[in-house]
Order: structure tokens, then C-alpha cells, then sequence
């Protein structure tokens, strides 16, 4: 395939802190507490600031959920795609992966689009889903004699991911060692600089993230290539 057949030198083996008020300061709030007023027609009785106080409490409870909720989201709105990508891609690719759940698992990153060819199922992309994704392409032998032989895999999949400020090759490198371990092969040579992962679970699977130029434009792209060996 012309997208994978790009890159000869991929060796194809394998808590939120709690928020406390303000305390009330002033005339009539001494100990931080809010006291009752002299019954003179304007001011409140005994009852009613005991209700007023739970309320001033419960207000303070409100805000401090909803202050919460803020932050959570706004954590979430703000996550480093290159860890987005880098945990979309270690779920996917460590998991079983069948001809049928493929375009599925990888639903995080493209939109497979499914195409038969005498027993190779092609998955080309119908479009991304994350705007670092560039190219997406996969394969998976579905025949029952393996093509080229016992040696050759039984999927591949393949990503062609831009490089920008907050996403580069060096940082979805150093996201994927948090979370795969130290890389078994690595190189840092000119035109060949990339990092492969043999996994052992699932046995026979190799993740290999590779620096190489754009299809489209020769922008600098991290490819990242996943085999699945028979």
C-alpha cells in the first residue's frame, strides 16, 4: 500500500481542593458567625437568622460545586492532545482487534470506511476525527492462506499525525513510555528516527512511532504505525 510502503525503515516486526468561605467580618459577625439584631421593628428575630445562616451555608455549599464542575471541565477542555492521542492510542492498540471491531476501536482518531479486496479487508479514511490526524489507512487478511507467507501480518494500521507547537514526535515519544515502558528498539538517525514497542500483551503486537515529511506537503508528520503479527 502506498501510504504504508512510505516508510521502509518501520521494521515490520514486532482532585479538587475543597473551597472554604470567606469568614464574615464586621459589626454583628464576631466569631464568624452572623448574630440576631435587636428586636427594634427592623431587625430580625431569633428564628429568622438561624434560617438565614443555613442559608448563607447552603449558598457558600452551592458555589463551591459549581465552582468545581467549572474546573473540571475547564480541565478537560484544556487536556495536552499529545496525552489525548497517546491514551486513544494505547486503548486501541492493546487491545484484541478483529476485522469487525477495527474501525471502532481506532473511532477516536479517523473514521474507517471498509473496502473487500480477495480476502484483504482495506480501511481507507473517511475523515478524521482529531485535527492532528492527517492519513489514516489499515488492512487486515481475512484469507485463510496468508498473503506473502507466514511472516507477514495479520493487521496493520498506520497514522499520519501533523506536528504542532503542543503536539511533536519527542512529546508522544515520552507520552507513550509513560505508558508502554522503555521502547525495545529505537533510533535517532537522520531519516530513520523512530521508537517501536514490542507489547506483550496482546502477544505478536508492535507499536513504532516514526519522524518523516508530509505526504501532502513535506510539513514535518509523526507517523505511528501498529502490526499485529499471526
Amino acid at each position: 500500500m502506498k501510504f504504508l510502503a512510505r516508510f521502509p525503515f518501520i521494521p515490520h516486526r514486532p482532585g479538587i481542593h475543597p473551597l472554604l468561605a470567606s469568614p464574615i467580618k464586621g459589626e454583628g459577625h464576631e466569631n464568624n458567625e452572623i448574630k440576631a439584631l435587636p428586636l427594634d421593628g427592623g431587625g430580625l428575630g431569633e428564628g429568622e437568622c438561624c434560617r438565614a445562616r443555613d442559608s448563607f451555608r447552603w449558598g457558600n455549599a452551592i458555589a463551591v460545586c459549581f465552582l468545581a464542575v467549572i474546573v473540571t471541565l475547564a480541565a478537560a477542555a484544556f487536556a495536552a492532545p499529545t496525552d489525548d492521542i497517546a491514551d486513544a492510542l494505547v486503548a486501541a492498540g492493546t487491545k484484541q482487534i478483529t476485522v469487525d471491531s477495527l474501525p471502532a476501536d481506532f473511532a477516536r482518531l479517523t473514521k474507517f470506511t471498509r473496502h473487500e479486496a480477495n480476502g484483504m479487508v482495506i480501511f481507507a479514511d473517511g475523515g478524521p476525527t482529531d485535527g492532528f490526524v492527517r492519513h489514516a489507512q489499515a488492512q487486515y487478511d481475512t484469507s485463510a492462506i496468508p498473503r506473502g507467507g507466514p511472516n507477514m501480518p495479520l493487521f496493520s494500521v498506520a497514522f499520519e499525525l501533523a506536528s504542532q507547537p503542543d503536539f511533536t514526535f519527542e512529546g508522544l515519544s515520552s507520552a507513550l513510555e509513560q505508558r508502554l515502558g522503555t521502547p525495545t528498539t529505537s533510533s535517532n538517525q537522520a531519516g530513520a528516527t523512530f521508537r517501536t514497542w514490542l507489547l506483550k500483551k496482546p502477544d505478536g503486537r508492535s507499536v513504532t512511532i516514526a519522524q518523516a515529511q508530509g505526504s501532502d506537503n513535506g510539513d514535518p508528520v509523526t507517523i505511528v504505525h501498529l502490526i499485529q503479527k499471526r
